[in-house]
């Protein structure tokens, strides 16, 4: 009887002394750990050519961070796959506590990806530099799921370019070039959520692209994009400059900070908008017709599902 009570005695000394809880799976102080797993995810439909009808993105990587009480994934890649997103590195899942945590998410993912001092370029517009971001707050393993929406974070001008019936060169654009005191070149940006100032500095100059134009038809509009770095209403301190190299000629036509009679005016760049300017080609000088303001059409993300995997 009396080794009996030793090797119970004995028994539970070894569980008192097993290690606490601390795998991924365990039940933590808060609730039970669960796997974040990312369901869809979606952008502006209008803007990349890897969505689906709904606006889905349904391939590419984008990064993932999570912040807040204990939380400090940093750029997680993940991956679309068939249906779903899943960790490119199994052993870097994000794992979600009770505690609440704020999630970050960006398109396009990048290794080199900074969130609290990102670089922007103002630069001609492409999929690959079109970061968009998304900020969700309260996600926890309480939560069944959280909606994501990424928005653009550049504002966007696009030249919508025709040329006039007594226009008869060839009509090929090889240079734009688009200057003004609220033209930013580069920029960096801190994106952290709890972020102050979006901003930390700016650098004014003249952002040139090449367009790649040529052969247009009267009556058949072309289009040319910059991706540019935001600014605000009090940045406009004088006029925009737009710049056109044609058939190897120089055209340049000014836009007024404001010009509510015409509707040419540019006070503004907005991030998510797209500023349209219509531009008209002459035999001798090139005119802007109007300037209108169009959303990115933002659309409802898919999303970040908890669940235990």
């Amino acid at each position: 009887m009396k080794l009996n009570k030793n090797l119970l005695l004995i028994g539970m000394t070894a569980m008192l002394l097993l290690p606490g809880c601390s795998s991924k799976d365990d039940v933590v102080a808060n609730g039970e750990k669960v796997a974040l797993n990312v369901s869809s995810a979606s952008i502006s439909a209008t803007t990349r050519g890897v969505y689906d009808a709904g606006g889905t993105l349904t391939n590419g990587s984008i990064g993932i961070y999570s912040f807040n009480n204990g939380y400090s994934d940093a750029n997680v890649r993940y991956d679309y796959g068939t249906s779903s997103w899943t960790p490119n590195d199994l052993t870097k899942t994000i794992y979600l506590g009770g505690n609440a945590a704020t999630i970050f998410a960006y398109a396009p993912y990048t290794s080199t990806f900074n969130i609290s001092a990102t670089t922007l370029n103002s630069i001609k517009y492409s999929e690959d530099n079109d970061l968009c971001t998304a900020t969700a707050s309260g996600v926890s393993s309480a939560n069944t799921s959280v909606a994501l929406k990424l928005d653009h974070v550049y504002s966007r001008i696009t030249l919508s370019i025709d040329k006039d019936a007594g226009y008869t060169k060839a009509c090929n654009i090889t240079n734009i070039s688009i200057s003004g005191p609220a033209m930013y070149k580069t920029a960096v940006a801190n994106l952290t959520p709890s972020a102050s100032t979006l901003y930390t500095s700016k650098t004014a100059g003249t952002v040139t692209i090449d367009p790649q134009i040529s052969n247009i038809t009267s009556g058949t509009p072309v289009t040319a994009s910059f991706l540019m770095i935001p600014a605000a209403t009090a940045e406009f301190t004088d006029v925009t400059t737009l710049t056109f190299t044609v058939d190897g000629l120089t055209y340049t036509a000014t836009l007024p900070v404001v010009d509510p009679a015409s509707a040419t005016g540019l006070n503004a760049l907005s991030a998510s908008s797209n500023y349209v300017i219509s531009v008209k080609l002459k035999p001798t000088a090139i005119s802007i017709s109007g300037v209108t303001v169009n959303p990115w059409n933002q659309v409802a993300a898919g999303t970040i599902i908890p669940s235990i995997q």
